[in-house]
């Protein structure tokens, strides 16, 4: 049975002192589910995640671009988020997945990335209390919950909340996938130019065309 997330291409945005939780748990996720996933950071090569194991950032942010991928994994860590929303690229790469509409998921310091993208106005998100002044400042509306998906942006409050997150990640891109399956079959069922005229002289109403 192929995995429900083969073939796709998931970018997670992470710098030193990024979560090793977040980080790893997310990674083994989305690679179990048949992920392809790249590291991107301010620089390529090894980075420290806050328990000192080393990891390896495949792309550098000022090569890395949101049409590359199908989503973005923002995971927590105090250092590794302070230190990416000052990177006016990582800051701008997540301000373009959310503009291109593509699912991006956060969880605890992570998403003080979406307040630093100005990608909160109007949504409706959770975070670690500590965040709450920042959104609601950005004009979304705060919540606390485990966790909050508003649309494609999808947020987790805290490391204890890391089971759940991850979970409803990997369904909610799954389900991405089966309804852009759905949607290019019926493209292909029905292209533009051979669209079937619904209406009353498609279907022999009044009005409809006689032959000669």
């Amino acid at each position: 049975m192929p995995e429900k997330l083969e073939g796709r291409k998931v970018a997670i945005l992470a710098a030193d002192g990024v979560a090793h939780d977040e980080l790893a748990d997310m990674w083994k996720a989305l690679r179990e589910a048949g992920a392809t996933t790249h590291l991107i950071s301010p620089r390529i090569g090894t980075i420290r995640d806050d328990k000192g194991d080393s990891v390896t950032a495949d792309i550098a942010v000022a090569d890395a671009s949101a049409t590359a991928y199908e989503a973005l994994i923002l995971p927590g860590g105090a250092a590794s988020a302070s230190a990416l929303s000052q990177d006016k690229q990582a800051v701008q790469l997540v301000r373009d997945f959310v503009e291109a509409d593509k699912p991006v998921a956060a969880i605890c310091h992570g998403v003080s990335l979406l307040v630093a993208s100005d990608s909160v106005q109007g949504r409706t998100l959770t975070s670690s209390p500590d965040f709450r002044s920042g959104i609601e400042a950005g004009g979304g509306e705060w919540v606390d919950k485990q966790v909050q998906v508003d649309q494609r942006l999808i947020t987790s409050r805290k490391p204890e909340d890391l089971r759940p997150f991850v979970t409803r990640v990997v369904d909610l891109l799954a389900r991405e996938i089966v309804q852009g399956k759905v949607d290019e079959a019926s493209q292909e069922s029905f292209p533009a130019s051979d669209a079937p005229a619904w209406g009353p002289s498609s279907i022999g109403g009044q009005g409809a065309s006689q032959s000669p």
